[in-house]
């Protein structure tokens, strides 16, 4: 096999072939660099010159005043729509106010009028004859009632006095 002395100068080469692959390797990759930066160097420093169509602009302004508009119209819906029924009740709410005191007024005369007119003693008889018909029509009630309950009963104590015979004679 290989000896010490034969490793030691295996590994020496390719120590060395790994240095030389590196510096390679390093210069190739500086020079891309360069390379890199003096491309964005010039590109930065020149004009490009690239036209955008107005068309485009115009189409893409639209576009995003639409979206800010699609955004903003359901809150500006709830807002006119609050103000226009803070409107109707502030006109309804001051209408109803100002005739508030003429109907009021209207009324006091008219219930004046009509109390002004009214008998009291003749409510007071009126009310008493209700009264007299409403406890005649209730005790003719209670009365009828009452003789239903005595004529059964005397029903039944005729059956008893008739079951009383009826034992007798067969005695």
């Amino acid at each position: 096999m290989f000896s010490k002395d034969d490793i030691g100068l295996i590994a020496l080469a390719l120590g060395a072939v790994g240095a030389l692959i590196g510096i390679i390797a390093n210069r190739k990759t500086e020079k891309v660099a360069r390379t890199i930066n003096r491309t964005v160097d010039e590109l930065s420093k020149t004009d490009l010159g690239i036209d955008i169509a107005e068309e485009f602009v115009e189409k893409a302004a639209k576009k995003q005043v639409e979206r800010q508009i699609d955004r903003m119209l359901p809150g500006v819906k709830s807002d006119a729509l609050k103000r226009a029924e803070m409107a109707f009740k502030a006109v309804i709410e001051s209408e109803v106010n100002s005739q508030y005191s003429d109907t009021k007024n209207s009324v006091k005369r008219a219930l004046k009028d009509r109390i002004g007119h009214i008998d009291i003693d003749d409510i007071r008889r009126e009310v008493i004859e209700d009264a007299k018909e409403e406890m005649n029509s209730r005790f003719k009630e209670d009365l009828a009632e009452a003789v239903d309950k005595y004529l059964s009963r005397i029903d039944d104590a005729g059956d008893v006095w008739k079951m009383f015979a009826k034992k007798l004679d067969e005695k």
